[in-house]
C-alpha cells in the first residue's frame, strides 16, 4: 500500500514546483506594504481573476465574489470596512478587491 494520495498513473513531475516558485509563494513571500501610484489595467485585473477562479473550493463550487475598486469614491467606501491600522495602506493601493462569500449559492 502506498502512502501517496496521488493517482499512480500521473507523472509526478506535474506536481513539482520549481525552486523559484517555492520562493515566490512560500519562503520569500512578503506582504505588500507600499504600492505604486501607477493605475492597474483591466488586463491585469482579469489575469488576477483568472487565477482566483481556479482555486480549490468546497464541493467544487466557487462562492467567492470579488469587486475591484479603483475610483476614489469606491476606495472611501471600502475604507469604512477596513480596520484602522490598515486604512492608510489600503487607501494608497491603486486598486482594491474586497473578497466576499456569496452565501446564497
Amino acid at each position: 500500500m502506498s502512502d501517496s494520495t496521488l493517482a499512480p498513473d500521473i507523472d509526478q513531475a506535474l506536481y513539482a514546483l520549481s525552486p523559484e516558485g517555492r520562493k515566490l509563494l512560500f519562503t520569500e513571500a512578503k506582504t505588500a506594504c507600499e504600492f505604486s501610484d501607477k493605475p492597474v489595467g483591466d488586463d491585469r485585473l482579469q489575469a488576477i481573476y483568472e487565477l482566483f477562479k481556479w482555486a480549490p473550493t468546497s464541493a467544487n463550487i466557487n462562492p467567492l465574489r470579488i469587486l475591484y475598486v479603483r475610483t476614489e469614491e469606491g476606495k472611501q467606501r471600502l475604507l469604512t470596512g477596513v480596520a484602522q491600522p490598515n486604512q492608510e495602506q489600503t487607501a494608497s493601493a491603486p486598486a482594491g478587491h474586497p473578497a466576499a462569500h456569496a452565501g446564497d449559492l
